[in-house]
């Protein structure tokens, strides 16, 4: 919770008091994951992770209610299981992988990073201008898989 929730918390704090001080519109993206309303149990069974990224969500689409009249925007990305040094246990692990396959049909396995990153390249740019307080899902399939 500290991590993922107080930290992001504190920081959209900080930048949020220095945009409205200056009267500046911005764009905030905050990083969830696809586990805080998609669980799987059997592979992945982090409940205080999953609460920490869902504590995300809800204090983003706050911020985006109370901001958008100053034109600050805040969204959250909520990606799937990525290929990141994070992962290293879930990629050496056979059985994940190969359930992985299934459950992140688009990709057959994990996400590679640059997929998570082109969305969120999007949604910090000025054509997603209209789009805030949301949570904007990158999962291969993930939440539509079983």
């Amino acid at each position: 919770m500290d991590v993922n929730a107080k930290g992001t918390f504190l920081m959209c704090r900080e930048v949020v008091s220095v945009w409205m001080k200056a009267a500046q519109a911005g764009a905030i993206l905050n990083c969830g994951s696809v586990l805080a309303r998609h669980p799987q149990r059997d592979y992945f069974a982090t409940v205080s992770y999953a609460a920490s990224k869902g504590a995300i969500e809800a204090m983003s689409t706050a911020t985006a209610a109370y901001y958008a009249p100053s034109g600050i925007r805040v969204n959250v990305i909520a990606p799937g299981l990525v290929r990141t040094p994070m992962t290293a246990r879930a990629q050496a692990n056979p059985q994940i992988t190969k359930y992985m396959t299934h459950k992140q049909p688009l990709t057959k396995g994990l996400l590679s990073a640059e997929d998570v990153a082109r969305t969120a390249s999007f949604l910090l740019r000025s054509d997603s201008s209209p789009i805030t307080g949301q949570i904007i899902t990158v999962d291969g399939g993930w939440t539509v898989s079983e």
